[in-house]
């Protein structure tokens, strides 16, 4: 390479970046969910809070996820992350649905798929920016 030239990074593969970050946003999730469930088993606290909790861990995780997706892929972060996003809300919803006899769509499971979105696209744009 030519002195005082700029060598042009390409990035993961975008596919496999996708999937390694919705990974990713899933153990930040188990990790969170662990510590609800130990402070929810060995103090006072209530489930009172348990719909904030889920929601802002899925914000949180999903942001993460996106950003991690943005910096490997290095280009279109917003659209990555939003993927990343739609993955981790998907796959969620599909969880949900094995998981639970009674799970239905409704105004909650369309918040988490929105804030899953939302914060894998700001992720995205981040981990290009930053």
């Amino acid at each position: 390479m030519k002195k005082g030239a700029v060598s042009e990074d390409k990035g993961k593969n975008p596919v496999s970046a996708v999937m390694l970050s919705v990974l990713g946003a899933y153990l930040v999730t188990a990790v969170i969910f662990i510590i609800y469930a130990a402070l929810l088993t060995y103090t006072g606290l209530t489930e009172k809070y348990m719909q904030t909790v889920i929601t802002v861990t899925a914000g949180l995780s999903v942001t993460i996820g996106g950003f991690a997706c943005g910096r490997a892929v290095k280009k279109r972060g917003i659209v990555w992350g939003v993927l990343t996003g739609l993955m981790y809300g998907v796959i969620m919803i599909i969880t949900g649905n094995i998981t639970t006899p009674d799970f239905s769509l409704g105004s909650k499971t369309a918040l988490i798929l929105l804030v899953s979105l939302c914060g894998g696209g700001l992720g995205g744009v981040w981990g290009i920016n930053l």
